[in-house]
Parts: C-alpha cells; sequence; structure tokens
C-alpha cells in the first residue's frame, strides 16, 4: 500500500463539530467550553494520529530521522503538532501546573509557545539522539543540520553536559546566521584534551571548538604572548576573547593571518 493509498482511507473517527467556528465566536466563550472545546479536538487528533501509525507502521521506523519529506511522515507530523497544541491550550485553561499563559483557536494564532524538541518517534517510541558521522552529516542541507544541532543542543543541557550543548549551540548559531564559518557533526575530543594540555593546534581544529572553548584559547594564548613579551599579539588575543566573553556579534578568527583572510573574502556573519 502505497502513502497516497494511506491518505486517501477513511480516518475512522472525525474531528468532531464544536460551538467554535472561529477565533471570534472563540474568544466569546467561557473557559469551561475552551477547555471542553480543546479537549475534544485532542481526543480527536490523536484517535485520528493511532489510526495513521498503525496503517502506516510497515513504512515507518523508530529511528530519529532529521527530515523526512514523506507524505504519511509529514501527515503524522502534523497530527502530532495538533494534539499537542490542544494539549497545551487544554492545560493552560483548567491551570495545570500553576501554567499562567493565554490561550488560542488555533496554532497560527499562538504567539507565546515555548517550543521544545520532541522526545518520541513517528511510531510513540523515545527517541535516542545520536551524533552522526561527518560524511553523513555533509549530506544534509542546512536546515536539517540546524534541527540536528538543536536536537544535541538540547539533549546535551538537560544531561548537564556543558561543553558538548555549548558547541552544538555553536554550531546551530552558525547556520541560523549563514555564517561563512564551518559546521561539523561532533566535538572532537583529540581537541579538547590538546587544549586542557596547553597544546597548539590547527586553524581547522580551532573553528571546530565551542565558543567557550575559544575563549579559554585566547586567553590562554593572551598570557603567553605577554610572558613572551609580544604586547601587540597578546592585546589581539584579549579582544578575540572579550568578544567571546561579552557575546558581542563581532566574529573572532584564529589569528591576525586569519582574521586578514577573512576580511579579504567578505564579512564573516
Amino acid at each position: 500500500m502505497n502513502w497516497l493509498e494511506i491518505l486517501k482511507m477513511p480516518m475512522g473517527v472525525k474531528t468532531p463539530g464544536s460551538d467554535f467556528k472561529s477565533s471570534e465566536e472563540y474568544n466569546r466563550g467561557t473557559k469551561e467550553q475552551k477547555a471542553a472545546y480543546h479537549s475534544r479536538m485532542r481526543y480527536a487528533f490523536r484517535t485520528n494520529l493511532q489510526i495513521l501509525q498503525r496503517r502506516a507502521s510497515g513504512s515507518l521506523s523508530d529511528a530519529d530521522p532529521v527530515v523526512d519529506e514523506h507524505p504519511v511522515n509529514q501527515e503524522i507530523d502534523r497530527l502530532q503538532e495538533m494534539v499537542r497544541f490542544h494539549g497545551r491550550q487544554y492545560d493552560r485553561l483548567i491551570g495545570r501546573g500553576g501554567i499562567n499563559k493565554e490561550d488560542f483557536f488555533s496554532l497560527e494564532e499562538e504567539k507565546n509557545r515555548t517550543k521544545v524538541i520532541p522526545q518520541t518517534t513517528r511510531t510513540g517510541s523515545r527517541i535516542v539522539h545520536k551524533e552522526i558521522p561527518q560524511e553523513e552529516y555533509d549530506e544534509l542541507n542546512d536546515k536539517q543540520k540546524t534541527l540536528y544541532h538543536e536536537r544535541l543542543e538540547y539533549k546535551y543541557r538537560n544531561e548537564g553536559n556543558k561543553k558538548l550543548s555549548s558547541f552544538h549551540g555553536a554550531m546551530r548559531l552558525r547556520l541560523q546566521r549563514k555564517s561563512n564559518l564551518p559546521t561539523f557533526s561532533s566535538f572532537s575530543e583529540d581537541i579538547y584534551l590538546r587544549q586542557v594540555n596547553n597544546k597548539q593546534y590547527t586553524k581547522e581544529e580551532y573553528l571546530q571548538l565551542s565558543d567557550e572553548d575559544k575563549m579559554r584559547y585566547h586567553y590562554r594564548t593572551r598570557m603567553q604572548l605577554k610572558r613572551a613579551g609580544n604586547e601587540n599579539l597578546s592585546k589581539w588575543h584579549n579582544r578575540m576573547a572579550n568578544r567571546l566573553r561579552f557575546g558581542s556579534k563581532l566574529p573572532t578568527y584564529y589569528s591576525p593571518e586569519h582574521e586578514q583572510e577573512e576580511t579579504n573574502n567578505g564579512p564573516s556573519n
């Protein structure tokens, strides 16, 4: 059975009618009426989702696809999003967990959502986010890479791994800002250990560091150069370190030569 046949099949339980046909009608409703509306809608979308999951089970995977443009999977993603939306509005209306946020009639109107990374696959299994090889990463487009780093940044932050969370956050920002700097699929522990042991590394290795690790590199190099009597280069590294320390939007570079090279090739983001 192909995806078109699956989508054309009867969906079983249809979305129930409600008293609200528009945002205007919804806004005139009572809190109890709104809560009942979102409860019914969540149930309907969840039922349709479960039906589609069962019918498409042979073509679904518990893998964690970065982006999947298969129509059935996209429809499952849409239904999951609607289940979550109506669940959020219901929780707000009944005050679950002390939530005090405005509720909305439709997903398009919702402006105060705190976005989180989904923790389950399309079949309902828990997602285990993993890093992928650089070769596989290079085949992704920028949108797919951004989502990849976003998920791992969230995963490592929740696990308390500040180093890896910072690394993936830095890669995500490069992609979102369309920076000329390269991005990498995973952090190299060899580079990190070399830094900890106060050893030198190359420009390519520097570009893979998180902002926090780059800052430590520049501060450490600044002190080494100051002790060696090279005041000008020491000040240059201090300037790079301070950009990172104070969250400047200006780019940082491995060396003055790297800065000159990037300047000649056009501004970096």
